[in-house]
C-alpha cells in the first residue's frame, strides 16, 4: 500500500493510524522465520468547516443551512444513524436567519442577540463536524464522499469544491442568480429541463416551480433576506431526479 507522507516521514495531515500486518523475515541470530509486525496508514479524509465565526453573516447562513439540508436529505445514506442534533441545528439556523433580517431593521440590542445566536450555532456545527469525522474514521473508503456530501470541506484544500447548486445576488437589486452543474448521460451534456423553487420560510414552504432548459436562472425581484433555493432536473433517458439540498444565498 502507498501512503502519501510528509517531509519529516510522518503520515500527511487528516491521516490516522490504524491497522497492523505481520511479514515472516528471517532471525538474523537464530535463522528461523519470525513475524515482524507493520503498522500501516489507512488514510481517511479529515473534514473541516471551511468557515469560520469572521464570515460574513449571509454566506455563514448559507452554509450552514447547506450542512443541515444535506445531512438530513441523506442521499448516499451515508449519516445513519442521523446526527443527533440535526433538528437543534435546524431550529438554530431559523433563529440566525431571522435576526440578520432583524438586524436590517433596526432597534436596539438586535447586533448582539444575532451575534450571540451566530456563536451557539457556531457550536453545534462544531458538533456536526466531530459527527462526520467519526462517520469518516468509521468508514475511511467512503470518508471523502461523506465529508463533501455534507458540504465540509476536506482538511489540505485550499478552497471549497465546486458546489452542485450555488446562489448568488446579482448586479441588479432584487436578482438572484441561481447556477447548478449541468447534466451528463454517459459522459455526454445532454438536454435538460430544470425546475426551481425558493423558500422565504426555512424550506418549511416553496413557491410554485419556474423552469428553464439552462443549468442557470435568475430569480427577479427577491426580498433582502435569508432565503433558500433547490432545483431538480428531468432528461429524456432518466426522468424527474429527486430535489437536491437547498442552498442559503451568498453575497455576490
Amino acid at each position: 500500500m502507498r501512503m502519501k507522507n510528509n517531509v519529516k516521514g510522518k503520515p500527511a495531515k487528516g491521516i490516522r493510524w490504524c491497522n497492523t500486518c505481520k511479514l515472516m523475515q528471517p532471525d538474523k541470530k537464530t535463522g528461523k522465520n519470525k513475524f515482524i509486525v507493520l503498522t500501516i496508514a489507512m488514510g481517511y479524509h479529515k473534514a473541516k468547516l471551511g468557515f469560520d465565526i469572521k464570515t460574513g453573516d449571509s454566506d455563514f447562513y448559507a452554509n450552514s443551512v447547506a450542512i443541515a439540508a444535506a445531512i438530513r436529505l441523506n442521499v448516499s445514506g451515508y449519516y445513519s444513524p442521523m446526527f443527533e442534533d440535526i433538528d437543534l441545528l435546524d431550529e438554530q439556523n431559523e433563529k440566525f436567519g431571522k435576526s440578520i433580517v432583524d438586524v436590517k431593521l433596526g432597534g436596539l440590542g438586535k447586533v448582539g442577540i444575532k451575534n450571540s445566536l451566530k456563536t451557539i450555532l457556531k457550536g453545534t456545527l462544531d458538533d456536526a463536524l466531530g459527527y462526520i469525522n467519526k462517520l469518516s474514521r468509521n468508514n475511511k473508503e467512503h470518508s471523502e464522499a461523506i465529508a463533501t456530501g455534507a458540504k465540509f470541506l476536506i482538511h489540505g484544500s485550499r478552497g471549497r469544491f465546486k458546489k452542485y447548486l450555488e446562489a448568488k445576488r446579482g448586479s441588479i437589486y432584487g436578482d438572484v442568480k441561481v447556477t447548478t452543474i449541468a447534466e451528463k448521460i454517459d459522459g455526454k451534456y445532454v438536454r435538460t429541463l430544470y425546475n426551481w423553487q425558493n423558500s422565504i420560510d426555512g424550506g418549511k414552504t416553496w413557491s410554485e416551480p419556474v423552469n428553464s432548459f439552462g443549468a442557470k436562472y435568475t430569480f427577479k425581484n427577491m426580498k433582502d433576506s435569508p432565503t433558500l433555493f433547490r432545483k431538480r432536473s428531468h432528461t429524456s433517458k432518466g426522468g424527474w431526479s429527486a430535489w437536491c439540498p437547498p442552498v442559503g444565498i451568498t453575497s455576490k
